[in-house]
């Protein structure tokens, strides 16, 4: 019997099956070699590559808007192959003048590490003699990869050093491409694109990255190791800015004694605000406008939000700040990243959804047993369709996550072993015997450990733990890094404070 062949997924219909690239790739290569060299020699990228096969991806629920869509492209595989050696040729151009405040698309970087930034910088201002809050801007760039102005982005490029020989390269990757929208089956006409980048590839990731390269606060240091164990750590932190690729954060530490304006004596407690003229999260938002009108972007006043993480009980105030007559929203929780972000900087919103999702995918498992299946693809699915909701981001929350919220989560486990084991189900902890499965607390804590080796030989993150002069304290117990140095209990149990002391642990045992 002669199976037919499946073409991958995330490619288009002009590529060959999966499984014949597989089996035939000894044979494919050589041709393939030849094509991308000529390619590459005549700065010419195939008409039939740059053909996007557009999917949209909703944001949210029921999209109602184009605006609640997320335009994928897929691009042919032979494509992408050969945008990962125009991308490792433009980082040896560029790859040290990349902002390091950028996590998104480089190696060694992920959401776990901007948000483990951000939740340091704040806890690190706040932990300090002086009253501080923290004011935050989550700034969002409307459109941002069809908006991509290709003559701005090339001298961009070449500002960067990047020679005449590799910019024709990429200028043949961009111009002249086409779209094809693909939905429930059905495909539109061909349209041409007049600019942007195919959101979704490799090479237009790191291109805007570089367009977006000079956005910011000026004179950013790499100190968030010395900021945790610094006892005045307000001379250190004052402000901040974090890239996720398009994701664009700004906050400032807000002193409360030095930096408000009383405009109301007869309310000591809440009639104060901050000034516009002392604000450099207020200055960068301008700065952020400005920026994506030369750049020819926009930015999407009504989903940027502020957002004040203020733990004095005794002063408050209310951010208030206007631009192109649009006054910004001031949220209490936000969704950064795929993370439930609170004002508090409590996770149980973010463990409430997360488990909320897990626990919708479990009738995946009723419906597939009831269909007869095995034990094992059970627990394979499992693994790869309801474990992965409930480890998300886990080093930026494991350390401060209540026992009861520890608890419901391995609970969302527990059920799960219920339904494959069915009326053979004795025990929990049989159960993962039998199942060969870990405790989500032991699994969250090897992932962490896992996170923060990696980081602690990355170049750019090594300069979170900070190592003792002398490693043995009075008791004589050995430690590598300097712990956190906190007077409140909460940055103690930040993620950079458990990461360090995981570390110290794991050295102590050799």
């Amino acid at each position: 019997m002669i199976r037919k062949a499946k073409k991958p997924q995330s490619g288009t219909k002009l590529d060959m099956p999966r499984d014949i690239i597989n089996e035939f790739a000894p044979e494919i290569a050589g041709p393939l070699t030849v094509i991308i060299n000529n390619m590459f020699e005549s700065a010419e990228w195939p008409a039939s590559w740059k053909v996007e096969s557009v999917v949209p991806i909703p944001k949210v629920p029921n999209p109602e808007t184009e605006e609640e869509l997320r335009p994928i492209s897929l691009t042919p595989f032979f494509s992408k192959v050969a945008e990962h050696f125009v991308v490792d040729w433009l980082l040896g151009f560029i790859g040290k003048k990349i902002d390091f405040r950028q996590y998104g698309g480089l190696k060694g970087n992920s959401i776990s590490h901007y948000i483990i930034e951000f939740i340091n910088f704040i806890l690190a201002s706040q932990d300090s003699s002086e009253q501080t809050a923290v004011l935050a801007c989550f700034i969002d760039f409307q459109k941002a990869f069809m908006r991509i102005n290709h003559n701005i982005l090339i001298e961009k490029l070449s500002n960067l050093g990047v020679p005449g020989w590799l910019l024709r390269i990429v200028i043949s990757f961009l111009e002249n491409r086409t779209m094809i929208v693909k939905y429930e089956g059905c495909e539109s006409s061909v349209k041409s694109l007049p600019g942007g980048s195919p959101q979704g590839t490799l090479l237009a990731l790191l291109l805007f990255i570089v367009l977006v390269n000079d956005l910011g606060f000026e004179n950013q240091s790499n100190n968030a190791g010395e900021l945790a164990v610094s006892k005045n750590k307000l001379r250190l932190a004052n402000e901040i800015h974090l890239k996720f690729v398009d994701d664009f954060t700004i906050a400032e530490a807000v002193n409360m004694n030095k930096d408000l304006f009383n405009h109301d004596k007869t309310n000591p407690g809440g009639g104060y605000f901050l000034q516009e003229s002392k604000s450099k999260v207020y200055e960068q938002i301008e700065k952020t406008v400005e920026f994506a009108e030369v750049n020819e972007m926009r930015v999407n006043l009504t989903k940027t939000k502020l957002m004040l993480f203020n733990p004095c009980n005794s002063i408050t105030f209310k951010p208030h700040f206007a631009t192109q007559d649009k006054q910004l929203d001031v949220v209490t929780e936000v969704r950064l990243l795929g993370l439930q972000l609170d004002s508090n900087l409590k996770w149980k919103s973010n463990t409430s959804l997360m488990i909320s999702k897990a626990s919708k995918r479990l009738w995946i498992l009723h419906r597939l047993k009831n269909l007869g299946a095995q034990q094992t693809s059970l627990v394979e699915v499992y693994v790869k369709q309801i474990r992965c909701l409930l480890e998300f981001g886990t080093p930026a929350w494991q350390g401060s996550i209540t026992a009861h919220e520890k608890t419901d989560i391995e609970r969302v486990q527990r059920n799960a072993a219920r339904i494959i084991l069915g009326r053979h189900y004795t025990s929990y902890k049989d159960a993962l015997q039998s199942l060969n499965l870990e405790y989500l607390e032991q699994r969250r804590m090897n992932i962490c450990l896992k996170f923060a080796l990696k980081a602690e030989s990355h170049p750019k993150f090594k300069h979170w733990f900070i190592q003792q002069t002398n490693p043995y304290n009075t008791r004589g117990k050995q430690r590598k890094y300097k712990e956190i140095y906190s007077k409140h209990d909460r940055y103690f149990s930040s993620p950079l404070g458990y990461l360090t002391r995981l570390l110290n642990m794991h050295y102590r045992r050799g």
